[in-house]
Order: structure tokens, then C-alpha cells, then sequence
């Protein structure tokens, strides 16, 4: 059969398809590189898919996001008081068969050291570290670190989890894990980027992400074997990127993700936010089709989903700059 990735305008793959063999209820490993070019606003997030044709038949795809990453500016970073010290670390969210991790002094000043050790079985760790003062982070773009390895950590998963008072929890997501790879490399999680893992009323939770309410943090890994090699984590911190008015030109959607499944006549509703500068030609589109029936005040519109009938929409904002340059933005949903 043969694989073949696709991603949005933009994004080069290499190679563009790959032929592979595989019987019954095997697996097969493919390695694909992935980079962008100036299309492609730094640190935004799109959907890599993976399609498949076997036998002359389409297989299901295989979805997942891709990170146009470029590092942050160190002088927009501050790290957390503490972040150096092993003792600030809570090491006892680790897996029950697992080892007790070893968590020391790293290999320059302010960095820390992991060593872990699993016993078969579910193999996570994901130690704690308190936000004493979570206003700190008002007004912040996300999370920022760096992570040391000796050599890469072979399917090694790195994820960061954020938690909240009020019970819920956040987490790049089940597939979006970072790779570990030989020698520092920074790592920066924007908060607007991390997924809804837990609440205590259930996956419909529609309540906006509020930094203020921040108690801990974990960064830690899952593996698919007992010996993990030792790692380090440098500059455990916040960021924040200030764009001048003049950048900020995207149109923005919010109160629904990509891709996500919304239940029928629910009342959720997508908030489209246009930018600061004079436009003219704002044009909503849902499936190609022109539609009208949104609510707007200054530069927000409202599109209520309560009417919407099951299916699959796809739902776009463009809008026309002086200069004729023309801005969109758009997103898919499913209601069922």
C-alpha cells in the first residue's frame, strides 16, 4: 500500500508518499520530515493526515497536529523561583510499580535531574511542581522549558500537564507528546495549544481556560520501556510574546476546537474576532455557502449552534484589507 501525508498549504513533507508492506495485525514504522515556510505563522498549530490506500481501498486516516516551532526569545522568559531546586519537585505522581525517581541537582547551575526506572505496566511520571502565586501568569502566553538528554530517547513521550483548583486538568493532548532528542532543547506551550484531559463534570465542559486558578504543574514523560535514560529540565518558566498592533492582523475563531463534536442543539456558539484595522468584504461562509444569519457587535460575531442540524460544517471567516490583501480563518466541526 502506500501512505501519503497531508498538511495545509505551506508545510513541506518529505517524502511525499511511501510505499509499504504489512500482513495481517502487523505494524510498520514510517518516517516522514516536516518543515515550514513563510506561509506558516511561527508556533501556530495545524492538522497533519496521514492517508492510506491498500489493495485499491482507502484505509481510515490517521490525524494528528503539527507545530510550526520556533524558540522563544530568552529575554521573554522568567523562570519560577524554585524551578532549579530537585526538592521543589513532587516525584510521587509516578506509576505504582515504578522505582522511586531520583530527582538531583543537573549538569549546570539550575537544572534537574531525572532518573526513573519502571517495572512493566502503565509507564508514566509526571512529577508536581506548585504555582504558589498563579497571578504571575496573567496576561502570559504559556509554559517554556528546556530538556537535556544524552541521546535520543527512542518513543520516549514528553507531555506537560497544568492543574487547576477547581479540579480540572489540561495536557498537550494523548498525541501531541514531545519527542526527546539528544542534547537542549527548548520547549514552549502556548496555553491557548493545551486540551481539556479532566473535569469533574465530564468532557462538556466549556469553560475557559483561566490561568488564575493554576495550582500545579507537571512535566514528565510516558515510555514504552523499564529503563528511561536520565534527562534533565532547565528554566522551568513562563513567556509571554508581545506582537506590535500592526502584526496582529489574524482573524481569531474560539468556543469551539478544530475538528472537535459538539451535541445537537446544544447552545454552544463560535466567537470569530476580526482585528483592530479597517476592513471591508467580512464574509462568513459554513461549507462553501455564503451565511448570514450571525450577530455582530464592532469586531465580534457570533454564529449560534443551536439550530444547527447533524452533520459535518465547515466554517470560515475571510475579510479584505486596504492593501486587498484578504485574511481568513476557518475551522471544522461535527455535531451529532
Amino acid at each position: 500500500g502506500v501512505i501519503t501525508p497531508e498538511a495545509p498549504k505551506g508545510y513541506i513533507i518529505t517524502p511525499s508518499s511511501v510505499e509499504v508492506t504489512v500482513g495481517a495485525m502487523e505494524k510498520a514504522q514510517l518516517t516522514f520530515t516536516i518543515a515550514f515556510n513563510d506561509m506558516i505563522k511561527p508556533n501556530s498549530m495545524d492538522f497533519l493526515r496521514f492517508n492510506g490506500e491498500f489493495n485499491g481501498e482507502m484505509t481510515s486516516p490517521a490525524v494528528s497536529w503539527v507545530l510550526a516551532y520556533k524558540e522563544v526569545e530568552q529575554e521573554n522568559v522568567t523562570h519560577f523561583k524554585n524551578s532549579g531546586d530537585p526538592a521543589a519537585y513532587d516525584g510521587s505522581n509516578i506509576t505504582a510499580s515504578a522505582d522511586p525517581p531520583e530527582i538531583t541537582k543537573g549538569s549546570k547551575e539550575g537544572a534537574v535531574r531525572f532518573k526513573l526506572k519502571f517495572n512493566g505496566d502503565d509507564r508514566w511520571f509526571y512529577p508536581y511542581f506548585k504555582i504558589d502565586d498563579p497571578t504571575i501568569l496573567r496576561d502570559t502566553t504559556g509554559l517554556c522549558f528546556s530538556v537535556y538528554a544524552d541521546e535520543d530517547m527512542d518513543k520516549v513521550s514528553m507531555n506537560v500537564f497544568v492543574y487547576l483548583e477547581d479540579g480540572r486538568q489540561y495536557y498537550l493532548g494523548h498525541s501531541n507528546g514531545k519527542a526527546v532528542k539528544a542534547g537542549w532543547n527548548q520547549v514552549a506551550v502556548p496555553w491557548d495549544k493545551l486540551q481539556l484531559q479532566y473535569s469533574p463534570y465530564g468532557n462538556l465542559d466549556f469553560r475557559d481556560f483561566d490561568t488564575d486558578l493554576i495550582t500545579k504543574i507537571s512535566v514528565g514523560c510516558n515510555s514504552p520501556r523499564d529503563i528511561v535514560p536520565p534527562y534533565e529540565i532547565y528554566g522551568l518558566g513562563y513567556y509571554t510574546e508581545v506582537q506590535d498592533a500592526e502584526d496582529i492582523k489574524d482573524i481569531v475563531i474560539t468556543g469551539v476546537e478544530n475538528e472537535e463534536t459538539i451535541v445537537c442543539h446544544s447552545d454552544r456558539v463560535i466567537k470569530i474576532s476580526l482585528p483592530e484595522t479597517e476592513l471591508k468584504g467580512v464574509k462568513i461562509l459554513i461549507n462553501d455557502t455564503p451565511y448570514e444569519r450571525y450577530s455582530r457587535e464592532g469586531n465580534e460575531i457570533t454564529i449560534d449552534l443551536s439550530s444547527f442540524e447533524r452533520g459535518r460544517y465547515f466554517i470560515q471567516a475571510a475579510a479584505e484589507e486596504p492593501s486587498g490583501f484578504m485574511i481568513r480563518e476557518d475551522v471544522r466541526i461535527n455535531i451529532e
